[in-house]
């Protein structure tokens, strides 16, 4: 039985939150003799060689769902029918499906209703296990399935840090010498849409503090494009025209935040929906100070400002920079949780089951003979 793992899914880039997950999650994995095969299912080809590009869904389903050696998937997904397919391979062929969810997508599929629902429900039932990142989601989960296959585990894994990590390009120091910088790291959609990340929302609040008088903010955007939605272009735009670009610099594919965070004063977190925000627990894990939205339960050590206010917003920026050394203090102290081995404990367990399935299938076959 071969220790292969098919990840729906694959590693930076883009940056995000499922494939800065994946690529660390792989280092435990491997440490347990586990190989991860990924797979890159957004139609170019991904710049890691070892990555699978996939052209046709339907075509390598099929072969998944009819290969008896591709045995055990970890799929990461806010498609609910994509968790259905995958809940099928479990059900029809007895594969060993961990399906994990990170945002509202659960949540969304189940209010929606009718077939979104129904397909959900199935994806709990029959996926082999199942994690979610906060207590919601794996509230809904569990009035479907067993608790014993549902797991609790945000998707922060601590990063792999190496001695040999360069400085900050010298017009961002610049930018940033002397000043107060302010750090976000999200998506940007046009202004007529839903500000899902609270992107306009925090630009907004820091022009207005630069108004009220606090003109050594510095605001750095690491803004990261998934699909046609995002309007980063529309964003530069708007800077330009308003003549912003003094205070507020726009940075596309930032391969590793922490070089931010190291020189940054604050992480701010302004989503207006979320899950468990990776990016968030990196920077409590670099101990920089961290403002987020309170639109969900938050790690310790974070603080809140009232969900998609930006009356509360400002404040809470004039109070942390106000009290700056005593906020720094704090956040020296805060303690995060590295999942990495929670992980891959888990799913180094359907290896197991799953030997113990062959097993017992072979046996089944000698006796038919």
């Amino acid at each position: 039985m071969n220790n292969r793992l098919y990840i729906w899914g694959s590693p930076p880039p883009p940056l995000g939150g499922m494939s800065v997950h994946i690529s660390r999650l792989e280092v435990y994995l491997a440490a347990k003799g586990i190989d991860c095969v990924k797979h890159n299912f957004r139609g170019n080809i991904h710049p890691d060689p070892t990555v699978v590009n996939v052209s046709s869904f339907a075509s390598w389903y099929l072969k998944v769902l009819f290969n008896r050696k591709i045995r055990v998937h970890y799929v990461i997904t806010s498609n609910y029918f994509v968790r259905f397919l995958a809940a099928m391979l479990a059900f029809v062929a007895g594969k060993r499906v961990i399906i994990r969810v990170g945002g509202e997508s659960l949540e969304k599929a189940m209010e929606v209703g009718g077939f979104a629902r129904l397909l959900s429900k199935f994806a709990l039932r029959y996926c082999t296990k199942f994690i979610g990142v906060n207590e919601e989601i794996v509230a809904i989960a569990t009035e479907v399935k067993s608790f014993d296959d549902v797991y609790k585990v945000p998707g922060f894994i601590f990063p792999i840090l190496h001695n040999n990590e360069q400085d900050l390009d010298d017009d961002i120091s610049h930018f940033l010498e002397d000043k107060f910088s302010i750090i976000f790291s999200g998506r940007v959609f046009e202004r007529s849409q839903r500000d899902i990340y609270g992107t306009w929302l925090l630009l907004e609040a820091v022009i207005n503090l630069r108004k009220e008088g606090f003109t050594s903010l510095r605001l750095v955007f690491c803004l990261y494009e998934q699909d046609d939605t995002d309007d980063i272009e529309g964003f530069k735009r708007f800077v330009v025209k308003n003549k912003l670009e003094d205070f507020i610099m726009i940075l596309e594919d930032v391969d590793n935040l922490i070089d931010f965070y190291k020189v940054g004063h604050l992480y701010v977190r302004p989503s207006i929906t979320d899950g468990d925000s990776n990016a968030l627990r990196e920077g409590l894990y670099c101990r920089i100070p961290c403002l987020a939205s309170d639109v969900v339960k938050r790690p310790d050590g974070c603080i809140l400002f009232k969900n998609a206010s930006i009356e509360d917003l400002q404040s809470k920026i004039i109070e942390i920079y106000e009290n700056y050394e005593l906020v720094k203090s704090r956040s020296l102290e805060t303690e995060i949780e590295n999942n990495g081995p929670v992980l891959a404990e888990i799913v180094s367990s359907l290896f197991e089951s799953d030997k113990n399935f062959s097993s017992k299938e072979k046996k089944s076959e000698t006796a038919d003979i």
